[in-house]
């Protein structure tokens, strides 16, 4: 349906077999991945004017949908683990939280390139913490830095460049066959929520 996970929970009204359509339908997702490197712990959505192709399982047509996701900080360090490091910084043991709306915080050890150029004499590999805001970008969802401290030093603004550079995205739902914004993100510590808003539906290819 919606990629594959580890468990759906799929309700239907409204079904006509003659031609796989439903009028509406409720889906809940558990462990649901957009792409093979990113999970999503839960999505809960609804549709109205789906169809289906039975063969493959997957959705050649959507009218409107609406859904929430919960999406675990672990699983978002896990994603920014499976990418290459590149850029002036690569981060080890990157640990992830959600303080609050729309915020997210970064602890991780660092290896800096070029500080000392800018007066800053760090060792090869440094603990950090960053904060920021979490920006969305289409389906895909990034941290924004407002802040880095390194060895009880608050680091230049241009360091935290090379920080997104290294991490975004944090999360990427854009792998769901549908064209989506992502919004409103409510953090707890070590999840966040938000909501998906349709932009229209691009259906997978079997």
């Amino acid at each position: 349906m919606l990629g594959p996970a580890e468990r759906y929970d799929v309700r239907v009204r409204g079904a006509n077999v003659r031609d796989n359509r439903v009028q509406e339908a409720s889906v809940i997702a558990v462990g649901l991945r957009p792409r093979p490197n990113f999970r999503i712990d839960r999505l809960e959505a609804a549709a109205w004017e789906v169809q289906v192709n039975p063969r493959t399982r997957s959705i050649t047509r959507l009218g409107n949908l609406e859904a929430t996701v919960t999406i675990t900080a672990a699983d978002t360090e896990n994603f920014v683990a499976s990418k290459p490091w590149q850029g002036r910084v690569s981060l080890e043991s990157v640990t992830i939280t959600f303080p609050g709306e729309n915020r997210a915080s970064l602890a991780a050890t660092a290896t800096f390139s070029g500080l000392t150029a800018l007066g800053f004499d760090l060792s090869p590999r440094v603990p950090i913490e960053a904060d920021g805001e979490l920006v969305p970008d289409g389906g895909r969802v990034s941290l924004r830095v407002s802040k880095i401290r390194a060895a009880k030093l608050t680091l230049p603004s241009v360091t935290h460049r090379w920080v997104e550079e290294a991490v975004n995205p944090i999360a990427d739902l854009s792998g769901l066959p549908i064209a989506l914004e992502v919004s409103g993100f409510q953090g707890d510590g070590d999840r966040i929520q938000a909501r998906i808003r349709q932009r229209g539906f691009q259906p997978k290819i079997p």
